[in-house]
């Protein structure tokens, strides 16, 4: 029986967990830390020559056609960091490394998230929680049950 595997993750960290049924405990395969997702649009924003951007460039910047998309320096990082997951989830779906997966994380981040998974990747529970600080106990304890007693 390939093993379950259990996302937790927030804007900052990622963890993956592996799930064996008869050993009923979470086991850390890896983890990921994303130092930008702490940080707020002025750690990203800088003109050319290294000095801030003034709140007035930065509205000039916003009536430019952006339109009402928030693509926030902030915004396009945690992008690129969703993506990140993603593809690592994706390429070790099809390496067949797990059978189902269950996802601990913030609305927001798995609002993101998501879309960015194959069709074909089994998730077979969400949590719409921000756990990545919880330890191992109090996540089983909002894993699907069902899944987890296969």
């Amino acid at each position: 029986m390939q093993p379950i595997w259990v996302l937790v993750a927030d804007n900052s960290q990622a963890s993956m967990y592996h799930f064996q049924p008869h050993q009923k405990q979470l086991r850390l395969l890896d983890r990921i830390q994303h130092e930008e997702g702490r940080w707020h649009n002025q750690d990203f924003i800088t003109d050319g020559t290294g000095h801030g951007t003034t709140i007035n460039n930065m509205t000039s910047m916003a009536n430019r056609g952006l339109g009402t998309t928030d693509r926030s320096p902030k915004n396009q990082e945690n992008t690129r960091f969703t993506q990140q997951i993603a593809e690592a989830i994706n390429n070790a779906y099809d390496q067949h490394s797990f059978e189902s997966l269950q996802i601990c994380a913030p609305p927001k981040f798995l609002g993101e998230l998501l879309p960015k998974l194959k069709k074909s990747v089994p998730l077979s529970h969400k949590v719409p929680k921000d756990m990545v600080h919880a330890d191992s106990g109090l996540i089983m304890q909002h894993l699907n049950p069902l899944t987890l007693s296969k």
